[in-house]
């Protein structure tokens, strides 16, 4: 997609055959290397470095929801070691590196916006830089609805609040400029791309399973409906399998439940012991803060809102070997293992005086 830019041929990606349309961003930020360099090598140095920052930025954002340089040590030693990052890091031109960026950036938008009790200003950005980030990946949209939760929180003191609803047209906006890009490059107005009911009926069908998907296994997660859809686009037949997989989530409730909330305990799986412990100390450190930090409740809930509504919009979806999909959330969580680090120090040396 970045040559085809920088040719002058738009965002075509030619990676697969099914003319498959994805999400531009990522290809945006390719073409400046593409441009420049005959080789991967310094994209995958620009990744290595930034992942490096990235935990630099993992720390600072432990400083700051607790106030605590020990809290941020804890944290950024905690990232240096992670499996799920290692094997999904910036060895590989996967979107993942980048992404964490983008979801700490978030967090940080959202922390400032509930520590200004819901400024309006606050909101504005948080709201844009989230439409934006759709244009990388779409995991953030359960965001909005966050978003939406504490507008009518802050709104409960000051109605002015409510005018914060004015930017919902940001996402309608910036999807529909890419809708119509889309539409006069590829003569299908799609705001993201045309693979999300494909993936969403293998994820939700009578034969999908609660496991880790790849295509090598593909035909034991779907029904032979499926493979009467081979001469179809992409297009149309996602458009097909998305009303069916629909059909079913309506149809079928508990079923979809079920599995959902069972592709939500393999989302945390651990790897192996240290990202068990990892997982422990986080969860463990998210309640006692919520429990504890009074002051600063609300900001909690809100992660709690913010880790349940990205597993649960990804484990509605397919997952892959290796965590790739619950890497981009590592960082997150892990901002709150230091805080249970924190409380057993000072309670100890609270009893020992």
């Amino acid at each position: 997609m970045a040559e085809n830019l920088l040719k002058g041929n738009g965002l075509i990606n030619q990676v697969r055959i099914e003319g498959i349309i994805v999400p531009p961003l990522f290809a945006v930020i390719l073409a400046p290397f593409a441009f420049l360099f005959d080789s991967e090598a310094p994209f995958f140095i620009f990744q290595y470095v930034l992942y490096g920052l990235n935990a630099v930025f993992t720390a600072f954002m432990a400083k700051k929801f607790f106030n605590s340089y020990f809290v941020a040590l804890v944290v950024g030693l905690l990232y240096g070691i992670q499996p799920v990052l290692f094997r999904n890091g910036p060895q590989y031109l996967l979107t993942e590196t980048i992404f964490i960026t983008l979801i700490l950036i978030s967090v940080l938008l959202l922390k400032k916006w509930i520590d200004s009790g819901g400024a309006i200003k606050n909101a504005g950005w948080l709201i844009t830089f989230i439409s934006l980030t759709l244009l990388f990946r779409p995991h953030l949209l359960f965001m909005f609805v966050l978003i939406g939760m504490l507008v009518l929180f802050f709104a409960i003191k000051d109605k002015k609040k409510l005018v914060i609803i004015v930017f919902a047209t940001i996402p309608i906006v910036v999807l529909s400029i890419n809708g119509l890009y889309n539409k006069s490059l590829h003569g299908e107005f799609v705001t993201l791309e045309n693979y999300s009911g494909q993936n969403m009926y293998i994820a939700n069908n009578p034969e999908s399973k609660v496991a880790f998907y790849a295509t090598t296994i593909q035909d034991q997660f779907v029904e032979p409906y499926y493979f009467t859809l081979t001469d179809k686009t992409l297009s149309e037949k996602s458009t097909l399998l998305k009303k069916r997989a629909l059909n079913y989530i309506v149809d079928e409730p508990v079923d979809t439940l079920k599995r959902t909330v069972g592709k939500m305990m393999l989302f945390f799986k651990p790897l192996d012991k240290i990202d068990l412990l990892s997982i422990l100390l986080s969860m463990t450190g998210l309640v006692a803060a919520i429990l504890f930090d009074k002051k600063r409740r609300v900001l909690h809930i809100s992660m709690l809102i913010y880790m349940i509504g990205f597993t649960s919009l990804t484990a509605l979806g397919l997952l892959i070997g290796g965590q790739r999909y619950r890497a981009p959330l590592t960082p997150v969580y892990l901002i709150y293992s230091g805080y249970l680090v924190i409380s057993v120090k000072t309670l100890f040396f609270h009893q020992k005086k």
